[in-house]
């Protein structure tokens, strides 16, 4: 993060004009929350554009249906890599091993191909569809799977206004490609309209994980060690990839959970949605970027210099005073900013939900859509208050910290909604704000306790922090990385295509009856 942050400091300032002020702004939502943006409006507009042209409510619901559920998926795929494979990544540039980068995203590539495949197969491959559909389906599943991976690895580039580029050029491929099938559709034999949609989906995000892959290995042109090297990282951080695991199934499980509730619709072809739910959740998200915004410029403008203040006294022989001084200074400026950023979002959440009545007035928005908002909104910003903080222990290395919130977040959130599935649909989402909520107050207190134990934790305890183990696991690693011998490489590769000749057969032969 270290390079936006002289990119946004240059802004703000740099130029005090206005103009300045409003640079400083989008870039910022450029590099926090662009990509993410653009694939939601990417699929509303594509859903708004199958409207005016087709108003066919099936075959809409079927493809937003499907996105949900790969969007989903490959969150649940790719995020518990995230912050695993960044700190991997931010240790390999501070010992200037550049060449391991290159390796380590080959690797973590296929473990995502392999775990997408075999999750896409076991969904997708039992519904009532027609065969290109699934193959589809589990494309955008892999897909979306690689494109969250591989904007992480960009990301170490600092060229965060390149990927926001690319995922906007994306949502304009999309639309203009579903703009020629409404004239020269795909004549598929069933489904056409969510065919073709899927498709154009398909090819923008197809368009995007190409652009970025390309400019990566551009980029990292040689590679040294093993492509699974980064595995041993395990040893010592393996409380990272349980953290981002509790956070994304924390964020999705309610939604998961709905699926199979009693006002859950089913739609058919074995899919089950809760539509006015899912799109309070998605709203609610969208509804947080001021928050995402702000922390981002905050991190990078005001709260960088103080934390290298501090530790910069720490490692020039700063007196206890010093250091005391810029610890209490330190614990004051991010309770004031994190309390200040948080009243500016629930003005706006408030402001949002008092205008919705505006909403189901002129616009026809269902009641029923607004009364969950009302709820999820508020469990959205806890949501992103979550990330913020464990991102904030992160800074302090507080890795177990950060476990203890995750943690207790995808518990309440998963024992909370499957209490209140049961006291009706009157409480749709409590489940989750409570979660959200007590997990962030959990967060704080911690937060608290990190910063009061700072001086005794940089002094003293971090020096004991890692230790070395895990031999079997070394091993394991050890023989992913020589690889597999010949002799073994062309028996899994013939078992691999008598099992493809059997799928296809078997296939062939349902869409033949």
């Amino acid at each position: 993060m270290a390079g936006i942050g002289f990119e946004l400091r240059k802004l703000f300032y740099d130029d005090d004009s206005f103009t300045g002020y409003i640079k400083a702004i989008t870039f910022s939502t450029f590099i926090s929350v662009g990509p993410f943006v653009a694939m939601i409006l990417t699929i509303n507009i594509l859903n708004l554009m199958s409207k005016l042209v087709f108003d066919d409510p099936l075959e809409q619901s079927l493809f937003i249906t499907t996105l949900v559920y790969s969007f989903i998926f490959s969150q649940l795929i790719s995020i518990p890599f995230q912050f695993f494979v960044t700190r991997y990544i931010s240790d390999r540039f501070y010992e200037k091993e550049y060449k391991k980068v290159r390796p380590s995203f080959v690797g973590i590539g296929k473990i995502i191909i392999l775990l997408s495949l075999a999750l896409g197969i076991m969904f997708f491959w039992r519904k009532d569809l027609p065969l290109y559909y699934k193959y589809i389906s589990i494309g955008i599943l892999i897909t979306l799977s690689l494109l969250w991976t591989i904007t992480t690895y960009i990301s170490i580039l600092k060229d965060y206004v390149y990927i926001s580029k690319i995922y906007f050029y994306s949502s304009i491929l999309s639309m203009m490609v579903f703009f020629i099938t409404t004239k020269y559709p795909i004549m598929f034999s069933e489904h056409r309209v969510a065919g073709n949609m899927l498709v154009s989906f398909f090819i923008g995000i197809l368009f995007s994980l190409h652009m970025l892959t390309n400019y990566f290995f551009s980029t990292f042109k040689e590679g040294e060690g093993g492509e699974y090297e980064f595995l041993g990282y395990l040893k010592n951080y393996s409380s990272l990839l349980f953290t981002g695991l509790f956070y994304i199934l924390g964020t999705w499980i309610h939604v998961i959970i709905y699926w199979f509730s009693p006002w859950a619709i089913e739609i058919g072809y074995g899919y089950r949605t809760t539509l006015h739910y899912e799109n309070a959740v998605f709203y609610s998200f969208l509804l947080t970027i001021p928050s995402i915004v702000f922390f981002v410029v905050f991190i990078e403008t005001r709260f960088f210099d103080i934390y290298q203040k501090y530790y910069a006294l720490t490692l020039k022989n700063g007196t206890l005073e010093e250091i005391e001084k810029e610890r209490k200074n330190m614990r004051r400026k991010l309770h004031k900013e994190i309390s200040y950023a948080l009243e500016i979002q629930i003005f706006i959440t408030v402001t949002a939900i008092l205008f919705l009545r505006y909403f189901i007035i002129y616009h026809g928005v269902s009641t029923e859509l607004i009364e969950i908002f009302k709820v999820v909104s508020f469990g959205a910003v806890g949501n992103v208050y979550i990330i913020i903080m464990i991102s904030i222990f992160f800074y302090f290395n507080a890795l177990k910290s950060a476990l203890k919130v995750t943690g207790l977040f995808c518990l309440l959130n998963t024992t909370l909604t499957l209490i209140f599935i049961n006291f009706g649909k009157e409480y749709i989402g409590l489940g989750f704000f409570l979660g959200s909520v007590i997990s962030v107050l959990y967060a704080l207190q911690l937060f608290d306790e990190i910063i009061d134990g700072l001086n005794y934790t940089t002094f003293y305890s971090q020096n004991f922090a890692l230790k070395h183990r895990g031999r079997s696991l070394s091993k394991i690693i050890g023989k992913m990385n020589r690889g597999i011998n010949l002799k073994w490489r062309e028996r899994y590769l013939k078992i691999g295509l008598l099992m493809s000749i059997f799928i296809l057969v078997i296939s062939s032969y349902q869409v033949l009856k």
